[in-house]
């Protein structure tokens, strides 16, 4: 078989596709980008997409709402492989009440709805989801127990349809291409021998071929499982790209594989699929209008509302094992916010990977140990067998010098990734989780850029009397943390972190989640060192979750972390209408049953916030203490 004729493995009979004459059509998939101001009009700005055949013609959408119906032309984005992206732009006049729009294609049955808030609407309602698909250590079995990837998408949508979502904000991880990894051109790839070797190793066009077709075909499959197509048919989307979205860890793996000809194309193609998918553009395609001006990522800053905005913030792609945004792309953000309207009062931050969130500072010691024993090991035993090996060439001759050098390859191979160290060492033979330990703000190398971050968001909210909240995914399990000054609990230090995650992957091990309650009992606060000349910065996990989904109580030691799937719900909360009430959505034991969610009111006016579990009103509240908007 010829590589170029090669056809993506969509699967047998194509798992929710839409079958069309002769191939399948997939989507549709709805996007949100902005709000237009024009002639005194608000201007709802966005597109669905399909992805079809590349032998069909694109056909018309058909949109139809109470003031009549009308046609959206088609718009080829590109095409890869055997299909095209087919975008269908929207520009839509937001009224002075909520608008549902039914939308259609002649291929597409059954056809769809979503909603626009109003125009004068201070916030939108949102969803918020991250982690969405299983990593390869979740067995078939827990799987199945779980319910698979439907219950809490299926949750999301029985709520759409009694109060409609206007926006699902995506906190990375809408998919998980790992198993990339899997293809045999790769796994050789894997086993090449010197890092030199490895880093320079070429990118051939059976390698961009299979890793093109790879991409696509999961694409396609993923975003076609039941719930999530429904979804992404129904709530128009606005995504981060976080690891999983190209591969496990990308951007915190040593330099040498991080600029190899082969980790650079995985980038490029995982990438180019993210935007094609998840934000229906490309990397040439002209940016004005979608990510921030001057920006050389793809971050975003989003309009949920009059006094709502959601900074979308790209921490993958300048990410390396020393910086996650460059400086000058921190800059270019922190104007970017400058520019808010005044009647902003709240800003969202949405990262993939929390900024407050408890440290694991043992474990991340150890592993930094092994590693560096592993660094100095090899240095000193390659150090001492390339001298021997020169003497014994001197002494007994060149066949003598590559028969100790072929011993020492036996060694390293003893001790390295198939041998004593197998247990410790990922498939690039670095220490396995230290790329998921460096991908954390709070690790070593990025302690320092966090700080500096904050510190900016903090001088931000002062100044434009904005509240920042923080929400973001990646870590499987549900909590909430908070940056305070206990002197004046609502100046403009106080800001909170919802961690939601996930939608579908599973949670951690019992024993981590124990880990990260310690270390929480020791204390996340480090007044003098966190932020350089303020010591009134204090940071905390917050005691969210006394009771588990069933209304039991909880052990002490679990009540600020709770280890079941979730997603978040995101509205305005009270009746003074300028506070924003963030809901983690947790499945139940029954997954069958709704989710149970665990409130917290963030308002924006002096007055009393309280955390409790909706379900549990008889209960005490959880936490309660007096919080204001700056």
């Amino acid at each position: 078989q010829r590589l170029k004729n090669i056809t993506p493995d969509l699967g047998p009979g194509a798992p929710g596709g839409v079958e069309t004459s002769t191939m399948t059509t997939y989507g549709p998939y709805l996007r949100y980008v902005r709000v237009d101001e024009e002639d005194g009009s608000s201007i709802w700005v966005g597109s669905a997409m399909l992805v079809v055949p590349s032998n069909e013609t694109p056909s018309t959408m058909t949109l139809s709402s109470e003031s009549g119906s009308t046609s959206i032309e088609a718009t080829k984005i590109l095409s890869a492989l055997t299909h095209d992206f087919i975008r269908y732009p929207l520009r839509l006049p937001l009224k002075d009440v909520p608008q549902r729009f039914s939308y259609g294609f002649p291929e597409v049955k059954p056809g769809y709805d979503f909603h626009l808030p109003s125009a004068s609407d201070p916030y939108w309602h949102c969803s918020f989801t991250s982690c969405n698909g299983f990593t390869d250590d979740v067995s078939e079995e827990a799987r199945e127990q779980m319910g698979r990837e439907r219950p809490l998408w299926d949750d999301m949508l029985r709520r759409h349809a009694q109060k409609p979502y206007h926006v699902m904000l995506g906190g990375g991880d809408q998919i998980y291409c790992d198993d990339v990894w899997k293809l045999e051109v790769l796994r050789n790839w894997q086993k090449v021998k010197g890092k030199d070797n490895r880093q320079y190793a070429k990118w051939t066009e059976e390698m961009d071929q299979l890793v093109e077709n790879f991409y696509f075909t999961h694409y396609c499959n993923h975003f076609a499982t039941d719930g999530i197509r429904e979804a992404y048919a129904k709530i128009p989307q606005v995504n981060v790209c976080d690891d999983h979205d190209c591969f496990d860890g990308f951007g915190s793996y040593p330099e040498y594989l991080e600029k190899s000809n082969v980790f650079q194309n995985l980038r490029r193609i995982g990438y180019k699929y993210f935007l094609l998918f998840q934000l229906q553009t490309t990397p040439t395609e002209d940016r004005t209008g979608m990510f921030i001006p001057k920006s050389n990522s793809y971050s975003m800053i989003t309009h949920l509302g009059k006094s709502f905005s959601a900074l979308m913030l790209d921490t993958r792609h300048q990410r390396t094992r020393d910086r996650i945004v460059t400086e000058d792309e921190w800059e270019t953000v922190f104007n970017a916010v400058k520019e808010l309207s005044p009647d902003k009062r709240h800003l969202l931050v949405v990262t993939g990977v929390p900024l407050i969130y408890p440290r694991m500072g043992d474990v991340e010691w150890g592993l930094t140990a092994v590693g560096d024993v592993k660094k100095v090991t090899n240095k000193v035993f390659n150090t001492s067998t390339n001298l021997l090996s020169k003497g014994v060439g001197k002494v007994f001759g060149a066949k003598a010098e590559s028969t100790v050098l072929n011993a020492r390859e036996a060694v390293k191979l003893k001790m390295g990734k198939s041998g004593l160290m197998s247990a410790v060492l990922n498939d690039f033979g670095e220490v396995s989780l230290d790329d998921d330990l460096i991908d954390h703000w709070t690790n070593k190398y990025h302690d320092k850029e966090r700080a500096s971050a904050i510190a900016q968001f903090q001088k931000i909210s002062e100044i434009q009397q904005l509240r920042v909240t923080f929400i973001a995914g990646d870590v499987h399990c549900a909590a909430l943390g908070r940056l305070f000054n206990p002197l004046d609990e609502a100046d403009h230090r106080l800001m909170y972190q919802v961690v939601s995650s996930a939608i579908v992957n599973a949670s951690p091990p019992i024993v981590v989640l124990k880990k990260l309650h310690s270390s929480c009992a020791k204390g996340n606060a480090k007044p003098k060192a966190f932020i350089d000349g303020d010591i009134n910065t204090h940071e905390e996990m917050v005691e969210l979750f006394k009771t588990d989904v069933d209304g039991e109580s909880k052990p002490a030691a679990g009540h600020k972390l709770l280890g079941r799937r979730n997603y978040c719900n995101i509205e305005a909360g009270g009746d003074a209408g300028d506070e924003l009430e963030f809901s983690i959505m947790v499945q139940n034991e029954d997954w069958k049953s709704d989710s149970v969610p665990y409130s917290v009111k963030v308002p924006s006016v002096g007055s009393f916030y309280m955390m409790k579990n909706e379900d549990r009103k008889s209960d005490s509240l959880p936490y309660l203490l007096k919080i204001s908007s700056v």
